[in-house]
C-alpha cells in the first residue's frame, strides 16, 4: 500500500470538521480536484486511505468505543453436525436451510438490479434500465433449476 499523502489527509480532515456528513464520494470528488493523482487510486481505496482513519480517529477522541466484529457464522444446515442423518431437528433445519438459500438468492438478484441501477449514465439509460424490470421480477420469481 502506497503512503498517503499529508495534503489529502489534512484536505480529509478539513472538510470532515466543518461537514461532519460529508460521505466519501463527495470528498473523493473535491480531493480530486486539487489532487489529480488520486484518480487511479479509486473510491474504496481512497475511502480505506484518507477517511476511514480520519472517522476513526474522530470517534476515538470522542470516546465512542469501536463496535466488536461479529463472528460469521455458517448456516446451520451447511454445518457438519447437522447433515447426520436421523436427527429430530433435520427437517426445520433443512427448511430454515432453504429458506436462507432463497434470500441469498434473491438478494443476489436485487443487488444486480442495483449494481446495474448506479452504473447507468444518463436518465435515458435509467429507463432503459428500469424499462427491463420484468426481467429481474422474473429471476426472483422463478425457483432456482438446481433443486
Amino acid at each position: 500500500m502506497s503512503e498517503r499523502n499529508e495534503e489529502v489527509l489534512a484536505l480529509v480532515r478539513e472538510l470532515i470538521g466543518k461537514y461532519p456528513t460529508v460521505n466519501s464520494t463527495q470528498l473523493y470528488d473535491k480531493a480530486m480536484r486539487v489532487h489529480p493523482f488520486l484518480h487511479g487510486d479509486g473510491l474504496r481505496t481512497f475511502h480505506a486511505r484518507y477517511v476511514l482513519p480520519v472517522r476513526r480517529a474522530q470517534a476515538a477522541a470522542e470516546g465512542r468505543p469501536r463496535a466488536p466484529r461479529r463472528k460469521k457464522t455458517k448456516p446451520e444446515s451447511l454445518s457438519p453436525a447437522s447433515t447426520a442423518a436421523g436427527t429430530s431437528a433435520a427437517a426445520p433445519a433443512g427448511r430454515a436451510a432453504r429458506i436462507e438459500i432463497e434470500r441469498l438468492r434473491v438478494r443476489e438478484v436485487l443487488l444486480r438490479f442495483a449494481r446495474e441501477l448506479a452504473a447507468a449514465d444518463s436518465r435515458a439509460d435509467i429507463i432503459a434500465m428500469l424499462s427491463g424490470i420484468d426481467g429481474f421480477v422474473d429471476d426472483i420469481m422463478t425457483p432456482p433449476s438446481g433443486g
